[in-house]
């Protein structure tokens, strides 16, 4: 693949798949974020009241262990962005972070839309694209690779997929469960 960009998939616009899409981009990266609802990140705009949750207090291993028996597994990619990172990175892309209630971070202004807006500020100076209303079929796989999926009906081929839609949770911003399909196209039980 000499002198051609990797293009990289990733399906869903909450948290984690800006965040994968984002640091896919500045990874040179050629990236495209499909989202099945009519807009992106419903989930972050409604998350902390509307005011967006963006970190809190804990440290690492402790905020790992609230994600039940196998918390171990999270500790290297959180180690890798966590808790000091985070705060930094969004004080050096202009969303001022603070501790209201002694736990969570809130963006200063109050709104969740200035962190969408730093990620579509910052998505959009890399080699990268952001579609709405695209539902994800499945997955296209070729001799056991993912090489692509089918968005509304139509094949788009990639060299990696991001799979970040979620679970079942709030069926109106999004999460209807269609990443647990997907998931298992790729062979994950």
């Amino acid at each position: 693949m000499s002198g051609k960009k990797e293009k990289v998939s990733v399906i869903g616009s909450g948290p984690a798949g800006l965040a994968a899409a984002l640091f896919a981009a500045m990874r040179g990266k050629e990236v495209t974020l499909f989202e099945q609802m009519p807009k992106f990140a419903m989930k972050l705009l409604a998350s902390g009241g509307g005011r967006c949750n963006v970190t809190n207090t804990l440290e690492l291993q402790d905020f790992a262990m609230k994600f039940g028996r196998q918390w171990r597994f999270l500790l290297p990619a959180l180690s890798g962005f966590f808790g000091e990172d985070l705060r930094k990175f969004f004080a050096e892309n202009g969303v001022k972070l603070v501790l209201s209630d002694g736990f969570h971070y809130f963006p200063e202004s109050g709104r969740a839309g200035d962190v969408l807006e730093l990620f579509q500020r910052k998505l959009s100076s890399f080699d990268s694209r952001m579609v709405c209303n695209a539902k994800v079929g499945k997955l296209l796989i070729s001799e056991g690779k993912i090489c692509g999926l089918e968005v509304n009906g139509e094949p788009i081929f990639s060299d990696a997929v991001i799979l970040c839609c979620g679970g079942r949770s709030f069926p109106a911003l999004g999460g209807n469960g269609a990443g647990y399909k997907l998931a298992e196209q790729a062979g994950h039980h």
